[in-house]
């Protein structure tokens, strides 16, 4: 297990504590925890661990919100309840007692024209259902198809949904609806955990609640049945976990909630923890996944987030004092080019140098785990004729990976990371893909979205704003998915509005005269005499350290150039025809070719030979051009120890 998850189970683990007081454990007020992560990150996986770890050391649920998204928030609720009721060591059977008198109700047909006869059938049904001998099946009936995204253990046989009362649910025959039990229950509705004095009749909340859970009840009666059932859940779970047997349970039940970023996902977990801060602390620990979405619509005040400086969650909570936030973000972190390079270095010597593989690998993805196992995968396929990372990419992905159709390498990256978007790999000109590769050519999420709004370069009546946003190409850790696109994007014919030079040409125009960004788009462009000669004019107007700052940034601008030669070469090629009147004009138009190529993840060979050309020029202009010569010379150091170690 990777170093990240661990570290993510640590903090769930923490979050699952019921510290003891008088000594009893008791439920703490916990955030729901969020783990973020793109596709193929390794989200999922995390659950899946998690559940391996869980299973029969507490009860817990695990959901996919997004295999259910056509459920409603019921439906989750008592897929929940019917999960966490499964037999767990040391816990026994949870019981949701309230929840599934509630779902007993909503499934009847009730004459709310009249209110008295309805509240004698909620009564009668109720105490005829007292000698039923399965609650687990209201459960399991009223959860509907969000049960086919239930995650069950490997020992339940698949195909079995109906059948789960009898081989889960043991304890069920021996239950019953008692007079006690069923006005204790009943007597629950008339407060509902909000205030001890409220004096509702309970028959009364039923019968609404029957009302509010009819087809075509509008959105304030859905707000009040799904606000009603949370309460319903939480006060069961509270219920169990104050049984005399519960004094031994130090440890909260789990919800894990997948791919969270869904419309009903979201809705869910609002009502969920909106109601859970209305009322007594609960059990129950929620971990739910999400590619970033899920919090963009929440208050910042309430979102905290684990740190470097945070060891744990008790640091975090310290530090915030006396603020309590009700979700925790955890980001996923992407694989260090050293965990690349063990995945590298698995294949053997037979595919080349693995330190200088592993480092092209992760330039390029970023670390992202789903892109480097299906790298190292393809490697591996093809070990024998050792292709370069660029041809690779235009390689078959390799037999056996599960997929109904093989495609290249690349598109099967593209493919994944674009899971969530509405596109069509094999026509892009049909769906959003198209406006999506034209968006990748900006640097910022601002240039992106004033390209999206430029109609004369997009398909059709162009792509909504949300849905470029959705997108994240502009993430703060990696950028895989826009080098993706932008292959995409130099495969465009010159006669194309929307061409390479086409787009970023465009993209110059709007930046600032002069700007970072108008010389980053230059450069994209293919004019490097144009941004060598004002890099040369301004190295001895600005200060140096400045200079260079704003060098890297303009020179890590994308390129289509063909990469035929070894690296000096090419440096060469670039600036034999510029024209360039002196010394100074010379070595910075070399350094931005050099830079710029260097940029590039893909140029692998000869990049020890393509430092020494760096530390060579900025020595040069260190002892020509009146800069600052400190500040080069120790930037000509820099690259002299990377083409050392290269």
């Amino acid at each position: 297990m990777g170093r990240s998850r661990s570290a993510a189970m640590r903090l769930v683990r923490e979050l699952m504590s019921r510290p003891e007081q008088h000594g009893r454990p008791t439920s703490q007020r916990y955030p729901v925890l969020v783990v973020t992560g793109s596709r193929g990150s390794g989200k999922t996986t995390l659950l899946t661990e998690l559940g391996e770890r869980l299973d029969q050391n507490v009860p817990y649920a695990r959901l996919d919100l997004e295999s259910s998204r056509h459920a409603s928030v019921a439906q989750l609720l008592s897929a929940l309840a019917f999960q966490l009721n499964r037999w767990c060591r040391g816990y026994g059977y949870l019981r949701f007692p309230r929840l599934a008198a509630a779902n007993v109700v909503i499934a009847l047909d009730l004459d709310q024209e009249d209110r008295p006869a309805a509240r004698r059938t909620v009564l009668a049904t109720l105490q005829q259902r007292r000698k039923l001998d399965a609650l687990a099946q209201i459960l399991e009936t009223a959860a509907g198809d969000a049960l086919n995204a239930a995650q069950l253990p490997a020992a339940v046989p698949a195909g079995l949904i109906g059948k789960l009362t009898g081989a889960l649910v043991g304890w069920a025959s021996g239950w019953r609806w008692t007079r006690v039990t069923l006005g204790r229950f009943l007597t629950w509705f008339k407060h509902q955990d909000r205030a001890p004095d409220r004096d509702e009749d309970p028959l009364e909340v039923l019968v609404d609640l029957n009302l509010w859970a009819r087809e075509g009840a509008d959105d304030h009666d859905r707000y009040l049945l799904e606000q009603l059932l949370c309460r319903a859940f939480l006060a069961d779970l509270r219920a169990a976990f104050r049984t005399r047997r519960a004094q031994e349970w130090s440890l909260n039940c789990v919800a894990l909630l997948d791919n969270a970023d869904t419309l009903l996902g979201r809705r869910f977990l609002d009502r969920l923890t909106d109601t859970r801060q209305q009322s007594d602390p609960d059990p129950l620990t929620l971990v739910a996944t999400s590619r970033g979405l899920l919090l963009d619509r929440v208050d910042p005040a309430d979102v905290a987030a684990l740190t470097d400086r945070d060891r744990n969650y008790a640091e975090l909570r310290r530090r915030l004092e006396p603020r309590r936030p009700r979700w925790l973000r955890l980001r996923l972190p992407d694989l260090t080019e050293a965990e690349v390079r063990e995945r590298v270095a698995a294949l053997g010597k037979r595919i080349g140098d693995d330190r200088r593989i592993a480092h092209t690998v992760h330039r390029f993805t970023g670390g992202h785990p789903a892109a480097v196992r299906l790298l190292v995968d393809a490697l591996r396929a093809h070990a024998e004729d050792r292709p370069e990372l660029a041809e690779l990419l235009t390689r078959q992905e390799p037999h056996g990976l599960g997929q109904e159709q093989r495609l290249c390498v690349a598109d099967r990256m593209l493919h994944r990371l674009l899971q969530d978007q509405p596109v069509e790999l094999d026509f892009p000109e049909l769906t959003v893909l198209a406006d999506l590769i034209t968006c990748a050519a900006a640097r910022t999420e601002d240039d992106g979205l004033w390209l999206a709004g430029q109609r004369r370069l997009h398909a059709g009546d162009g792509t909504p704003l949300t849905e470029i946003k959705a997108a994240q190409l502009w993430p703060e850790h990696g950028n895989l998915l826009r080098r993706l696109l932008l292959r995409r994007l130099a495969e465009r014919p010159e006669t194309d509005v929307a061409s390479w030079t086409g787009v970023f040409g465009a993209l110059r125009e709007h930046s600032p005269a002069g700007s970072v960004a108008a010389r980053y788009y230059a450069l994209a462009a293919g004019d490097l005499a144009a941004v060598a000669t004002t890099e040369a004019q301004r190295l001895s107007e600005v200060d140096t350290q400045v200079w260079l700052a704003e060098l890297h940034q303009v020179t890590a601008a994308p390129n289509r150039l063909p990469h035929r030669e070894p690296a000096v070469a090419e440096v060469r090629a670039l600036t034999r025809d510029l024209p360039l009147s002196d010394r100074v004009q010379c070595a910075t138009a070399g350094l931005v070719a050099a830079l710029w190529l260097d940029a590039d993840p893909l140029r692998r060979n000869t990049r020890g030979e393509l430092y020494q050309e760096i530390d060579s020029f900025c020595t040069d202009l260190a002892t020509s051009s009146g800069a600052a010569p400190t500040v080069l010379l120790e930037e000509a150091r820099r690259y002299h120890r990377l083409a050392e170690q290269s």
